[in-house]
């Protein structure tokens, strides 16, 4: 099956944009939109600073669901400034806790928001809701799972249910093939940690004739929130998210990146403002400035982070010509 979403991104990730695609925008809004169902979880994996307390270095923001509402507005905008080419239905929670998550997914492609419309999912679901899902017309779905042994699974995301998620990946996949459709292209994922490694080629060979994609994704430290993950030495270059991503939060909260966790430094709130209004506006300028002359210390979210190394280097041709008239910047 086309894997189409990996033709925005550069090998190797479905994070950071190709430079190509980034400098034809002129950031007026974001090509690439997270927006976040709910933070509710019913895991507790080991890497997640926000539902494992023992790995969090800061205080939890509250749990809660997206109200329709709001939820709607941002799709609606979406269609009518973009569509964005990625929206990535997912953050910080599980989203498919959400009761109206497969209404969402239906909304946004009815409404033409975006041209790829993605999730992760930990696939704890309740199997009878496979169909549906499939009904929505979802483009693309990657599955954590993120161990090969029961035990490994419960170690890393703290609950006995390995099997509970194997068997809904693989009805997942069944009923796609069953129905003979040509979408989502679905993805298995694990975690890659050194303390994993023994499990990755037991964990491929298990996959790789089921599902679409078996992928590996480095660890990262959330924006700094996990002070365990070692930090990249050297000269540091502006991290690539902010000139062409943004992320929006259960509560309407939005923060620079899909990285902020904990609403470290919020930028604007869309039950108030426009999204457009948000990403164009002086702080979000203010931070552009700060990258491109490499005051990234400055900035609460950025200070730590680590993920900035694991993207490319647009160079100061793409990055300058994406900021815009930054000097205005209150």
């Amino acid at each position: 099956m086309e894997n189409r979403l990996a033709s925005y991104f550069i090998p190797g990730s479905y994070s950071f944009m190709k430079p190509e695609i980034v400098a034809k925008s002129d950031r007026g809004f974001p090509l690439m939109l997270n927006v976040e169902p709910t933070l509710a979880c019913n895991l507790r994996c080991f890497m997640c600073p926000t539902h494992n307390e023992h790995v969090c270095t800061a205080g939890i923001r509250r749990t809660g669901m997206m109200a329709w509402e709001l939820y709607a507005k941002i799709i609606d905008e979406c269609a009518a400034e973009g569509p964005v080419l990625v929206l990535n239905l997912h953050k910080d929670g599980e989203s498919l806790l959400h009761p109206r998550f497969l209404d969402m997914i239906a909304y946004a492609k009815r409404r033409g928001a975006a041209e790829m419309v993605h999730f992760n999912t930990n696939a704890t679901f309740d199997p009878g809701i496979v169909d549906a899902l499939l009904d929505t017309g979802i483009d693309d779905i990657t599955v954590s799972v993120d161990a090969f042994h029961p035990e490994t699974f419960e170690q890393v995301k703290g609950r006995d249910l390995l099997p509970q998620v194997i068997a809904n990946a693989e009805r997942l996949l069944e009923r796609r093939a069953q129905r003979n459709l040509d979408h989502p292209y679905i993805r298995v994922k694990m975690l890659g940690t050194e303390d994993l490694a023994k499990e990755f080629d037991l964990f491929h060979d298990y996959w790789a004739d089921k599902a679409d994609e078996v992928q590996v994704q480095k660890l990262h430290n959330f924006g700094g929130g996990l002070d365990f993950v070692e930090r990249p030495v050297g000269a540091r270059y502006p991290c690539a998210f902010p000139f062409y991503s943004t992320a929006v939060n259960w509560d309407g909260t939005v923060t620079l990146c899909h990285r902020d966790y904990n609403n470290t430094d919020v930028f604007g709130d869309v039950t108030k403002e426009t999204l457009k209004q948000i990403y164009t506006g002086p702080k979000y300028r203010r931070y552009l400035r700060a990258l491109i002359d490499g005051n990234e210390d400055a900035l609460p979210i950025c200070r730590t982070c680590d993920n900035w190394a694991d993207g490319p280097d647009y160079g100061p041709e793409t990055t300058q010509g994406l900021s815009g008239d930054l000097d205005d910047a209150a």
